[in-house]
C-alpha cells in the first residue's frame, strides 16, 4: 500500500531490498506486490496485487513475505491473526524489515500483533475523521466524494469549500435524448445500438479514459438502466443507492442545477 511520503512504494521497495542484500543473507526478489490506492482495512487475500501469492498455484514460488512495516501489510487484528495462521500451515515465514521483526519467532509474532493493534487503531481514526468530513461536506450540499456520476462535472468551489457537481451540456442533452427514447418505447438494445452506431463516447472512458474499465466500456442494455435509474442523474444525493433526505424530508441536492428534475416511467428526465 502507498500513503504518505514516509511509506511511499520506493521507500518501501528500497529498504526490502537493502534487508535481502544483507551480508551473510541467501536470498532473492521473487516478486513484488504493490497495491496503490487500496484501503488497509482490505484483508491481504484479497488485495489485487498481493492476494493471488497467497494461493496454492502461487505460494510455492516464495518463502519469505517482506514488508517494509507490519501495517503495510494490514490494519486489522482479524486479518492479521489470520496471516499467521495461514504462515503457519504452510512454512511461511513473514518479516517487517524496518521493525526488525521476524513472525516465525514467537516474539517477534507477539510484537506484530501489538504493532496490529495499534494500526487497527489508528484506521479506525482515519475512517471517523473522514465520516466527519464527509457529513460537513453533505450537509453544505457539496459533493462528497468518488467519481462524477453520468452527466456532471466535479467543480472546486474555492479554497476550503469543497466541490460541486455541474452538468455537462452535451451528457445533459444524451440523457434527455435517452429518456425520451424510452419513454417513447423504444428498447435499450436498439438505442445501445445506436450510440454505439455514432461513435457516442461512454461516460466511463470520458472520466477515465486510460483506465482498463474506461478503454473497454460500451453502451449496453444495463448501463444505460443504470444510468437512467440512478437518481444521481437528478442531482438527488444518494447513500448505499437510497435518496438521502435533510432534517425536513426533502432530499440532498449534489447540484444546484440538475441535469433532470421529474422521474418518469423508467428513468429521470
Amino acid at each position: 500500500m502507498e500513503t504518505d511520503n514516509s511509506t511511499a512504494i520506493p521507500r518501501q521497495r528500497d529498504h526490502i531490498q537493502h534487508w535481502v542484500d544483507a551480508p551473510g543473507r541467501d536470498a532473492r526478489i521473487v516478486a513484488w506486490a504493490e497495491d496503490t490506492d487500496v484501503s488497509g482495512g482490505l484483508h491481504p487475500f484479497k488485495r489485487p496485487d498481493l492476494g493471488k501469492w497467497f494461493r496454492d498455484d502461487y505460494a510455492d514460488q516464495w518463502d519469505v513475505l517482506c514488508v517494509m512495516k507490519v501495517d503495510r501489510l494490514s490494519r486489522r487484528v482479524a486479518h492479521f491473526s489470520e496471516i499467521v495462521q495461514w504462515r503457519q500451515e504452510h512454512g511461511k515465514i513473514v518479516v517487517s524489515t524496518q521493525e526488525g521483526i521476524d513472525m516465525s519467532t514467537p516474539m517477534g509474532k507477539m510484537f506484530a500483533q501489538i504493532l496490529a493493534v495499534f494500526a487497527e487503531g489508528e484506521l479506525d481514526t482515519i475512517r471517523a475523521r473522514a465520516a466527519d468530513a464527509a457529513r460537513t461536506r453533505l450537509a453544505a450540499g457539496t459533493w462528497v466524494a468518488g467519481l462524477a456520476p453520468f452527466g456532471y462535472e466535479i467543480v472546486p468551489l474555492g479554497k476550503g469549500k469543497g466541490k460541486r457537481l455541474r452538468p455537462v451540456e452535451h451528457y445533459e442533452e444524451l440523457a434527455r435524448e435517452i429518456a425520451d427514447k424510452i419513454l417513447n418505447g423504444q428498447s435499450l438494445r436498439s438505442i445501445s445500438r445506436e450510440l454505439i452506431e455514432r461513435g457516442e463516447p461512454t461516460w466511463l472512458s470520458l472520466i477515465q479514459p486510460h483506465s482498463k474499465r474506461g478503454v473497454e466500456s460500451q453502451w449496453s442494455n444495463s448501463s444505460i438502466r443504470g444510468i437512467m435509474l440512478n437518481p444521481k442523474i437528478a442531482g438527488y444525493y444518494t447513500y448505499k443507492g437510497e435518496i438521502v433526505e435533510d432534517d425536513k424530508g426533502n432530499p440532498r441536492m449534489i447540484a444546484e442545477k440538475p441535469s433532470s428534475t421529474t422521474r418518469r416511467g423508467t428513468g429521470w428526465s
